[in-house]
């Protein structure tokens, strides 16, 4: 399911000790907590930590019921975040469980976007020596793929 900006910054408010049922947001306090969120993830974009988060393309006109685009598993690590970054604002002391779930999930976001992605080789590039080759063809350089198999655009019709 994924989370608005707005559940984001309601569940930091409730991380921080700051929850909606002891009083209600006002407009300009989301507005303000979804800027944090923007720039938050901004700074973590600058540290190679690319989750996917859409960004706001005008930051004067702030939706926060836009979709956070961001995966499943990074939701604890973001709300964790801008709840240490909203406390900090609200005078309030966080938790160091809240910081030490920020720090954890921070660690494995890492993880995740400095794990190399899996790339073709490149036709005519160099073969090295590990490369497996048809036996009696020997070729030092890739060779083209194949071109996959076509059916044709027409559906398949079965008949009795």
């Amino acid at each position: 399911m994924p989370w608005t900006k707005r559940q984001l910054i309601e569940s930091a408010f409730e991380e921080a000790g700051l929850a909606t049922f002891a009083f209600d947001l006002t407009p300009e306090q989301t507005a303000s907590a979804c800027k944090r969120l923007d720039a938050m993830m901004a700074g973590l974009n600058q540290q190679g930590v690319q989750i996917g988060y859409a960004m706001a393309s005008d930051p004067t006109n702030i939706d926060p019921d836009q979709d956070s685009g961001i995966p499943d598993g990074a939701y604890e690590t973001v709300i964790a975040g801008l709840a240490i970054r909203l406390a900090l604002s609200y005078g309030k002391q966080i938790s160091p469980d809240t910081k030490y779930a920020y720090q954890r999930g921070l660690d494995a976001l890492k993880v995740m976007a400095a794990y190399p992605q899996n790339i073709a080789i490149p036709v005519g590039y160099p073969i090295g020596a590990g490369w497996k080759s048809i036996p009696g063809e020997f070729n030092q350089f890739v060779p083209p793929s194949a071109d996959a198999i076509s059916a044709g655009n027409d559906p398949l019709e079965f008949t009795e």
